[in-house]
């Protein structure tokens, strides 16, 4: 690890803005974290996009990772309504209401059953008053 100290302007400046490294890159480069990189960034006055760099493409740490390689994965409990969103036009298929908002109706009532052809793409009027018939036929 190199002192931060002992890294000179035209150093960092190549790294940075000839090579075009990212500051995670310059950290990786001079094995410290991103901090100490943003801070002689500052102090040698080479203009630096703070945080957003960071995170943008590859940088990202949750770049690439879908459904379950995500860490927040719950076994494709909520990821039915954008699978079914993203097939079938932008309208409500009761109505026929565009350009509002949109829910995802079981058709069978169970939540549980996610399978393309048990969704139903309604507008929340539609939704609303579909549940409200149905706890009516109930009581």
């Amino acid at each position: 690890m190199k002192p931060l100290y002992k890294i000179s302007y035209e150093v960092l400046y190549k790294a940075y803005k000839v090579e075009n490294k990212s500051i995670i890159e310059c950290a990786k480069l001079f094995g410290c974290s991103e901090s100490p990189i943003q801070r002689l960034l500052k102090k040698y006055h080479i203009s630096y996009n703070k945080k957003s760099e960071m995170m943008i493409g590859k940088n990202n740490p949750m770049f690439g990772k879908f459904l379950d390689k995500h860490h927040n994965w719950k076994g494709g409990k909520r990821v039915y309504r954008r699978m079914k969103l993203s097939e079938v036009p932008l309208l409500c298929s009761n109505c026929g209401k565009q350009n509002c908002n949109l829910e995802v109706h079981h058709i069978d009532f169970n939540r549980s059953n996610n399978k393309l052809k048990n969704l139903q793409v309604l507008c929340v009027s539609c939704h609303r008053k579909l549940h409200y018939q149905e706890r009516k036929l109930i009581q």
